[in-house]
């Protein structure tokens, strides 16, 4: 699709539709129950934000962006992360193109090379469906070892902004810097109830930390049995060996900064 020229020069605004991964169906509010939203392509304007120094600033540079290019208004902090992540990817593929690279370094021979993804068909994504859509939130697991039933929940923009927060709090009281002091975290926002009782975030946090591996292991695997979206997670070929690399999508200067666009759409 394609944009055209007002009589100053300057582009008009086309809407690009983004079908959401979660259909809409994990929402009460009427817009994003829809299922899609629309985007338009970034901007100078948006660009000038890109240049956030810390992580933390990024992710609010990122919403800053998605929020300014959604044409409708919605409540963002309900937003489900998977379909942020998603809308993200629609946003960078209508204003740059489909085409992304990144450098990769084979495990096996060493060599470095350049590996060409296209949005959005290089990616592996889940949509919700009508199944889905009738079990609903809460979802539940009931875990082997503890035999602990557990009621969770996909989380939402508003969820993100908790971990960031409780990562920074956590990142000043230990000058250590071992480890990721949200993994536990993230995990413990998941969850709605233990055992049909439901606990402030620190007793869930207490759970979760207190999990042998296996019941772990099931926990994880049922959160991502349930969540919709795009996986970064990549299998790629190396052009020198042939082994099968096991890679995430790196979120480098290409992403917003492509040395050269794909021709328009």
């Amino acid at each position: 699709m394609s944009s055209n020229n007002n009589s100053a020069g300057v582009p008009t605004v086309v809407s690009f539709p983004v079908e959401l991964p979660s259909g809409g169906f994990l929402y009460t509010d009427e817009t994003l129950k829809k299922g899609i939203l629309n985007v338009r392509r970034m901007t100078v304007a948006e660009e000038e934000l890109l240049g956030a120094q810390k992580d933390s600033d990024r992710i609010v540079v990122l919403d800053t962006i998605i929020k300014r290019c959604l044409i409708e208004k919605i409540p963002y902090d309900q937003l489900l992360v998977t379909d942020k992540l998603y809308i993200l990817f629609a946003l960078r593929q209508c204003s740059y193109g489909n085409e992304y690279k990144m450098t990769v370094k084979c495990d096996e021979c060493a060599t470095q090379f350049s590996h060409s993804l296209e949005f959005f068909s290089s990616f592996k994504i889940r949509a919700l469906t009508e199944d889905d859509a009738k079990e609903g939130e809460p979802y539940t697991v009931t875990l082997p070892l503890s035999k602990a039933k557990v009621d969770f929940r996909m989380l939402r923009v508003a969820d993100e902004d908790l971990v960031t927060k409780y990562g920074k709090r956590q990142m000043q009281r230990s000058a250590k810097g071992i480890g990721d002091p949200t993994y536990s975290y993230r995990l413990a926002l998941h969850i709605v109830n233990v055992n049909g009782e439901a606990l402030d975030v620190t007793k869930r946090l207490e759970f979760v930390k207190s999990l042998i591996g296996k019941d772990s292991a099931v926990f994880k695997n049922a959160v991502e049995e349930k969540q919709s979206g795009v996986r970064i997670d990549l299998e790629i070929e190396c052009p020198s060996c042939g082994a099968v690399l096991k890679k995430l999508l790196q979120f480098n200067e290409e992403f917003f900064r492509p040395s050269s666009s794909a021709p328009e759409q």
